[in-house]
C-alpha cells in the first residue's frame, strides 16, 4: 500500500472505509476497504485528478465522497462509493487561492453536509456555501475574526446536531461551531528553532450557515486550546479534549499540553455551556486521534510531536491507546 501520511479516509454508508491521497507515491491513490474477515486494501494508486495531501473528504448526500482542496491544491473532486476507476469529477474553487497565506493555514478545511445538499466548507478565517455538483458558490459568509483556524494552526470543528422534527423542511435550521486554534503568523514563528510558541485561541464562533445575513456569535472556552479533537456524543452533547495549550501542528511546534476535557452543551443558555470534566494524565498533542465508538465510549489514542519517534523526549512519542 501507498504511504497515506497526511491523507483522508471515511466510512462510505455500507461501513467500507474508502481512503484517499497522502505522501509521495500515495499523493494520488484511492484505497478501499471492505467489511470482511479476510479483506485487505484494493489500491488505484491514480484514482484522484489531483494531488491530496492535507486535503478534506466528506460524504454527500448521494453517497458519494467530496474531496477538498490540500496542499498546491486550489479544487475538489467528486469520488463515487466503492469504486477505484471513475470518469473525473473536478471543480475549480478559487476561495482557496484567496485563503492561503503565507504559511497555508487553510490545509484540511472543515466540510460539512447541509440539509439541502449543498456542502459549507471552512478554511483559514472564512467560509463559503457550494453547490458540489455544479461548483457553483451560493453564499460566502462573514469571516471569523482572531486568527487562522485551520492547519497548521488548527483549530477544530463540528456541525451541531440538527432538528428533523420541523413541518417544512426548509426551516431546518444548520449550525457550525469553530473552536480554538492559533493567529495567522502563529507557524511561521513555531515552524523553526527558536520557535516562538504563541497563545492558542481560546474562543469559539457559531453560526446558522443557512440563514441569509447570519453572524458569527462568539463565546469562550475556558482554557486556549490548538490541536484539540471536537466530537459528537450520542446526547447531542460535543466533547472537546486533547491539543494544547500553545504553538501550532506541525514537528515540534508545541509545548504544554491541554489536559482538561470540556463538555460542551449546546443548547444550554450561553455562559453556561462549558463543563470541565476529569483531566487526562496523558499529554495527545500533535498526531494523537480520537473518535466516538458505537457503545458513546471515546476511543482517544497516540500522541508524537516529533519528526521520528523519540521516546527520551519531555514529550515522548505515546503509541497508547485508552478509551
Amino acid at each position: 500500500m501507498t504511504d497515506t501520511w497526511c491523507s483522508s479516509g471515511v466510512l462510505s454508508s455500507t461501513g467500507d472505509l474508502v481512503s484517499t491521497g497522502g505522501y509521495r507515491e500515495g499523493i494520488r491513490s484511492i484505497r478501499l476497504m471492505n467489511r470482511c474477515d479476510n479483506c485487505d486494501f484494493q489500491e488505484n494508486v491514480n484514482g484522484l485528478a489531483a494531488m491530496r495531501w492535507y486535503a478534506t473528504q466528506h460524504m454527500l448526500e448521494n453517497g458519494s465522497f467530496i474531496l477538498v482542496g490540500g496542499r498546491g491544491a486550489q479544487n475538489y473532486e467528486i469520488i463515487p462509493p466503492g469504486k477505484l476507476q471513475f470518469q473525473v469529477q473536478q471543480f475549480g474553487l478559487n476561495f482557496l487561492v484567496e485563503t492561503e497565506d503565507e504559511k497555508e493555514n487553510n490545509l484540511y478545511p472543515f466540510v460539512n453536509l447541509l440539509p439541502d445538499g449543498n456542502v459549507f466548507i471552512f478554511a483559514n478565517d472564512r467560509s463559503v456555501i457550494i453547490d458540489p455538483y455544479s461548483g457553483k458558490t451560493i453564499r460566502e459568509l462573514p469571516v471569523l475574526a482572531g486568527g487562522s483556524r485551520n492547519y497548521p494552526a488548527s483549530g477544530m470543528s463540528v456541525l451541531l446536531p440538527i432538528n428533523l422534527n420541523i413541518p417544512n423542511p426548509e426551516d431546518v435550521d444548520a449550525e457550525v461551531i469553530v473552536c480554538g486554534a492559533n493567529t495567522k503568523d502563529a507557524f511561521k514563528y513555531s515552524e523553526f528553532p527558536p520557535r516562538q510558541l504563541f497563545p492558542a485561541l481560546k474562543d469559539c464562533g457559531r453560526i446558522f450557515v443557512n440563514k441569509q445575513g447570519a453572524q458569527w456569535d462568539i463565546e469562550e472556552m475556558t482554557s486556549p486550546r490548538v490541536m484539540g479533537d471536537i466530537l459528537l456524543l450520542p446526547t447531542g452533547d460535543i466533547l472537546i479534549i486533547n491539543g494544547a495549550k500553545p504553538g501550532t501542528s506541525a514537528w515540534d511546534a508545541t509545548e504544554e499540553p491541554n489536559l482538561m476535557p470540556l463538555l460542551y452543551r449546546p443548547n444550554k443558555p450561553k455562559g453556561q455551556r462549558f463543563k470541565k470534566l476529569t483531566p487526562t494524565q496523558i499529554p495527545r498533542m500533535y498526531h494523537s486521534v480520537s473518535a466516538v465508538l458505537p457503545d458513546g465510549k471515546i476511543l482517544v489514542a497516540e500522541s508524537n510531536t516529533h519528526a521520528l519517534y523519540d521516546f527520551q523526549a519531555k514529550y515522548p512519542t505515546d503509541l497508547r491507546v485508552e478509551n
